[in-house]
């Protein structure tokens, strides 16, 4: 055998296990996982809600990865709320859990439209007040811009036990 083509046949094998291994990271890195970890209530009054949200999120592979930024839409009893947007970078380690935080921005009209006439109406109704979050990650791995969906289905109990 020709020596260029035993280099040619040991850059294909090459080129093939790495595809193979590249695919099977990304496998990894899109089968995280998440939790919610709490949150903090910074304010709560007739015209404004604020609140961080810290979400764990697991990322299973062995690529460190940035996420450059999120946007998340927050939908209470199927009715939009508040969009959040946050574009301070997080760096996600390989193999390891990350908290990120979101600090949502609501306005209270809005929301006692939702579920009631008062606080105090959220409140006694939260495990029926169920809210939706669709969560967008901007990443950046290697320099290649790609984006991880996030969808948080829960009540306002659970966020808040």
């Amino acid at each position: 055998m020709k020596p260029g083509a035993v280099i040619g046949i040991g850059a294909l094998l090459g080129l093939t296990g790495l595809g193979f291994w590249l695919y099977s990271q990304y496998s990894k890195l899109m089968d995280y996982t998440w939790k919610i970890r709490g949150y903090h209530l910074n304010s709560l009054g007739l015209d404004k809600g604020d609140i961080n949200l810290y979400i764990d999120f697991t990322n299973k592979s062995s690529l460190k990865f940035t996420i450059d930024s999120n946007v998340t839409d927050v939908y209470m009893n199927g009715k939009f709320l508040t969009t959040i947007k946050n574009y301070s970078p997080i760096t996600i380690e390989p193999n390891s859990t990350t908290t990120i935080g979101l600090n949502i921005v609501f306005n209270t009209g809005d929301a006692l439209k939702v579920v009631g006439n008062n606080l105090q109406d959220i409140i006694a109704k939260s495990p029926n007040v169920k809210v939706k979050m669709d969560i967008l990650l901007n990443v950046t791995l290697y320099g290649i811009p790609f984006k991880i969906p996030i969808v948080v289905d829960t009540n306002l109990h659970d966020m808040t036990s």
